[in-house]
């Protein structure tokens, strides 16, 4: 599911982790939208040595670029990413719909899963060396009805934040 990279030893690469105390938290109403809920982050950046457009076209290839931030199966079917992945003691299955944004490369929301709210966006940044390449996760509180808040968000951050490394891994190896 969604290691850490926050003691990445690449420069190139920056991962922020913000927790409740963090003033990028926002409050968003949840699923039913009955009340007010805490929305936790994710960002890791990464810079590469290539052009936005050799970069995009990477990240277009979704299941591909999904697959290597590995997870346990990946399909892709037009707008929709169905990902399944082990996660400790638990299997994790989540349903995302690839969603419009026009800042972004590739975003997507959950449609089925754990976390009651969760989008991730990437988008590129044209720089004199290259491209600079982002990814954002919010996601709101976990629910699992057996074990509660055993992955609580701080393990939830560590995991997807080692994702989208993953992820960016993939981009350098390509494009080089």
């Amino acid at each position: 599911m969604f290691g850490n990279g926050s003691d990445a030893e690449n420069p190139s690469e920056r991962t922020a982790l913000s927790g409740a105390a963090s003033p990028s938290d926002r409050r968003r109403l949840n699923r039913t939208g009955d009340a007010p809920a805490l929305m936790q982050e994710v960002t890791v950046t990464r810079d590469l040595p290539a052009a936005p457009e050799a970069v995009r076209s990477l990240v277009e290839e979704t299941e591909s670029f999904m697959s290597a931030a590995g997870f346990d199966a990946v399909r892709v079917e037009g707008e929709t990413i169905r990902i399944q992945n082990r996660v400790g003691l638990f299997d994790v299955e989540l349903i995302a719909g690839i969603v419009k944004d026009d800042d972004a490369v590739l975003a997507y929301e959950q449609e089925e899963g754990i976390f009651e709210d969760m989008h991730t966006a990437y988008h590129l940044e044209e720089t004199d060396d290259g491209t600079t390449i982002s990814a954002t996760t919010t996601f709101e509180a976990v629910d699992l009805p057996i074990v509660g808040q055993v992955l609580d968000a701080t393990v939830v951050k560590r995991q997807r934040s080692s994702e989208l490394n993953a992820q960016f891994d993939w981009l350098e190896a390509e494009l080089s």
